[in-house]
């Protein structure tokens, strides 16, 4: 069962305070606007994510070319490897909709979990030009949406 856990913004002291003795469930649903939930997962450092945090994490999506001769294979592994190599850093924000945790166009339970922690998700399958092959991996929690705004604007420049 996941541990339920909250923080929340407060934007008279412009700090994130976290559920403790000094905030009560009375408190957060008074005081504090900006309430969000601990998602019972763990970042591949061990820190705890919450919907509002900014994770970064790396990504790759690899089309896979059919091959109609055997000789063109080993050139096909070295642009699948090479494609693989190529992967891009990512960032998006924990959000919680639809009943669940996600990033943007990935369910967070979608992802690999091992002692808590997300670990990666790879899927492949076949499109109508290939197969193909995508990655995420390394999630790491480098802030949250309030006191780290810019984070995202940064890489999406």
């Amino acid at each position: 069962m996941r541990t339920l856990k909250f923080r929340a913004w407060d934007d008279q002291t412009k700090q994130m305070v976290y559920q403790d003795d000094q905030m009560t469930n009375y408190k957060i649903l008074g005081r504090y606007t900006n309430v969000q939930q601990f998602t019972g997962l763990l970042d591949k450092n061990g820190k705890e994510i919450y919907e509002g945090d900014i994770l970064q994490y790396k990504y790759y999506y690899v089309g896979i070319k059919w091959w109609s001769t055997v000789s063109e294979i080993p050139e096909i592994e070295r642009r699948t490897e090479q494609g693989r190599q190529n992967y891009q850093i990512q960032r998006e924000t924990v959000t919680y909709r639809d009943g669940a945790f996600k990033i943007p166009g990935l369910y967070l339970h979608e992802i690999n979990i091992r002692e808590d922690k997300l670990v990666e998700r790879i899927k492949t399958g076949r499109s109508h030009m290939n197969d193909f092959e995508e990655k995420y991996w390394d999630f790491e929690v480098i802030g949250n949406i309030f006191e780290n705004k810019n984070l995202l604007d940064e890489l999406r420049r």
